[in-house]
């Protein structure tokens, strides 16, 4: 039962984060990781899923005092400039969410539906995410809660038959300098980490929560550094860089069947339009509670935030332009609001419990 539609599991916490990093994570990590570390980006991943899972553990001590992520801000910065920053940070989701929506959307004229225009396919996703958005978080919890074992079943499945059928294994001819320079876009991977800021006040028991969220950040990158694995000992690292879906071309190697198509498309796009809906109604979701508190729209906002998303999707770049975009702008933001600005609110703590405590 939806008792009370503000609290998560610890469970449902992990399946949320899980499914928060399955999309696009999956599609250009060997590609990326690649081009920086080379034959060692498998390692790469590695050493940047324990990174994950420390930062994973510090960002829950960053929000543990269970109070709302904008009040959070400007207890911390004051108003004026909290409220700065939150606007900020909710720019950085929704633009996140538009990248997400536009590839998913071509993929899918790409691969299934040719003749419907991408504006009807982007139209439909935006509106079922802003109708999950919101219903309130407790509904996403229990969606992911119950699509994660449908997406990584079949994904741990598909991986053994790749592994059994690869037949290559990596190139060990790497220096430990490649392979620490694809550390930090192994690190971008993971999608979820910023949510947790958002979820302390959400969690039903945070400290379950946090130990699970990390065990799910270490069992994630188990999987992400297998698909690398097997990516680079499939293609090699200078052919790999070449390929724009090098994980739908290694699972292409997979016998899938499918009712309307057969290979691995059919499983691609269901675990991607799994992973694109929870990221982009998380999405929704922290932005609108974020502005809700402002009260800003009396309306259910995740819908005026889905508008904006589609017109910064599809009416702001073409497709190539925006993809290009959101290489180079990721990176950067990821810098600013999940590692520097965590790590200021906590310093911002600590300083103020000393100057309580002082005489």
């Amino acid at each position: 039962m939806f008792s009370e539609n503000d609290k998560l599991s610890s469970v449902q916490t992990t399946a949320l984060f899980l499914l928060q990093c399955i999309s696009m994570s999956v599609l250009f990590l060997p590609a990326r990781t690649a081009a920086q570390a080379g034959n060692g980006a498998w390692v790469s991943v590695g050493i940047g899923a324990a990174l994950a899972a420390i930062w994973a553990f510090f960002l829950w001590k960053a929000s543990s005092c269970r109070m709302p992520f904008g009040m959070l801000l400007c207890r911390a910065f004051g108003k004026p400039l909290g409220v700065g920053i939150g606007m900020l940070f909710c720019a950085k989701l929704l633009w996140e969410a538009a990248a997400e929506a536009r590839l998913f959307c071509e993929a899918v004229r790409q691969i299934l539906l040719p003749r419907t225009p991408v504006t009807a396919t982007l139209l439909l996703l935006l509106f079922l995410c802003a109708t999950l958005a919101a219903k309130g978080i407790e509904t996403i919890g229990r969606t992911a809660e119950i699509l994660v074992v449908l997406v990584f079943l079949p994904l741990i499945l598909v991986l053994v038959a790749a592994i059994w059928t690869a037949g290559s294994i990596p190139r060990g001819d790497f220096t430990a300098k490649e392979a620490l320079s694809g550390v930090l876009p192994a690190v971008g991977s993971f999608r979820g980490l910023q949510f947790f800021l958002f979820l302390a006040p959400f969690a039903a028991k945070a400290e379950r929560s946090r130990k699970k969220s990390v065990a799910a950040v270490l069992l994630l990158g188990g999987l992400f550094t297998v698909i690398v694995w097997l990516a680079l000992g499939v293609y090699g690292s200078e052919e790999i860089t070449r390929r724009i879906f090098p994980t739908l071309e290694l699972l292409d190697r997979v016998s899938v069947s499918g009712v309307f198509m057969t290979g691995a498309e059919g499983f691609l796009l269901w675990f991607w339009l799994v992973g694109c809906v929870v990221l982009i109604s998380s999405c929704l979701l922290f932005a609108g509670s974020f502005l809700g508190k402002m009260r800003l729209q009396k309306l259910p906002i995740c819908y005026p935030l889905a508008l904006i998303v589609f017109l910064a999707a599809y009416a702001v770049l073409p497709f190539t332009q925006m993809y290009l975009l959101w290489q180079k702008t990721l990176p950067w933001l990821d810098l600013v609001f999940v590692l520097i600005l965590p790590l200021a609110l906590w310093l911002r703590r600590k300083f103020a419990k000393r100057e309580e405590m002082a005489p």
